[in-house]
């Protein structure tokens, strides 16, 4: 995952960056790397169940506490990183959204013109609402969770610089959102 976002916006996709490497690789070197990749790969499973371990560990709500006492942007990227990583997880919006994140997402205001850091930092709240709000029932939300979380789907729908997944989420969200009443 990781390294498939270092490559997002790039001039070359991460296949193509491996393939470029790999041409300069001899039989010995290439054979060296499938054995390393073997041992190190982690499956959908173990990243599930760590996600599940961290959220009924209270991780989320140590990240909202977090991103309340701090003032720094690259602090508050990493916060909203995390959480939407976590967000990904189906299992844990619900306990996600009870520890505050949700709430915390939409408290985040920058003002009119942010600068292009607060501007990522905006885009990945937002996101992290529509992950949230995806398969959600609006009915357990409160009223100004339900009605303060359309204004950022919609921002997120109409952001250019928005990756296809999260226009997609968001129209789901704003979807979900709409069938309630």
């Amino acid at each position: 995952t990781l390294r498939k976002e270092a490559f997002i916006g790039k001039e070359i996709t991460k296949e193509q960056y491996d393939q470029l490497q790999a041409l300069g690789k001899t039989e010995e070197e290439k054979d060296a790397d499938a054995r390393k990749d073997a041992k190190e790969e982690d499956t959908q499973v173990a990243v599930r169940e760590r996600i599940m371990k961290l959220a009924n560990a209270n991780v989320p709500r140590a990240m909202v506490k977090l991103l309340e006492g701090s003032t720094s942007d690259s602090t508050q990227e990493k916060l909203f990183e995390g959480m939407g990583r976590m967000a990904s997880e189906q299992s844990v919006r619900g306990v996600m959204i009870q520890q505050g994140v949700l709430t915390a997402c939409l408290q985040l205001d920058k003002g009119d013109k942010p600068n292009e850091t607060e501007q990522k930092i905006l885009r990945q709240a937002r996101s992290c609402i529509a992950k949230l709000l995806v398969t959600t029932n609006p009915s357990i939300l409160t009223v100004s969770q339900r009605s303060g979380s359309i204004g950022p789907l919609l921002k997120l729908v109409k952001d250019n610089d928005a990756t296809d997944l999260m226009h997609f989420e968001s129209l789901l969200s704003l979807t979900n959102l709409a069938g309630y009443s």
